[in-house]
């Protein structure tokens, strides 16, 4: 019984040893100019179902295949949650649209945009736009990865 706990013990161990072994591998080869940009929208009320419409069929699937989206978020399925010492009133509310992209530095960053939004097939889903004057405010944040 000793020497079957005693395996058990030395192979949790070495799986233990093991994991830990692979983390520090990945962080270190985390690159350390990698952003996260947070993209918040505050787009019309009045015009959101046709935005949606626009996004979800036109604008997400070419974003999702040219950019490196890890998180994107559209609507409100319930109110926001808003806490803390002095939490404030938004004159417009939240963001009714939410994107994540990872970009490997803040220049591939405006290289890709400058290229990506001047291109041909980003231009002919823009056209489809149900009205490009209906985003009420557009925040962009950044982020190191940890």
């Amino acid at each position: 019984m000793r020497k079957i706990l005693l395996s058990y013990l030395v192979i949790f161990g070495l799986l233990c040893a093991s994991a830990v072994n692979a983390e520090e591998q990945s962080s270190d080869s985390v690159d350390d100019q990698a952003i996260f940009e947070i993209r918040n929208y505050h787009y019309d009320p009045a015009q959101f179902d046709a935005y949606k419409v626009w996004l979800l069929e036109e604008a997400a699937p070419f974003l999702r295949e040219n950019l490196n989206v890890v998180g994107f978020w559209v609507g409100n399925a319930q109110a926001p949650e808003i806490n803390g010492a002095s939490p404030m009133e938004l004159s417009l509310g939240s963001a009714n649209v939410t994107w994540i992209i990872r970009w490997g530095s803040m220049q591939e960053r405006a290289k890709t945009n400058e290229q990506l939004f001047a291109g041909e097939q980003w231009q002919k889903i823009w056209a489809k736009h149900p009205d490009p004057n209906g985003y009420l405010q557009v925040e962009s944040r950044f982020a190191k990865g940890y």
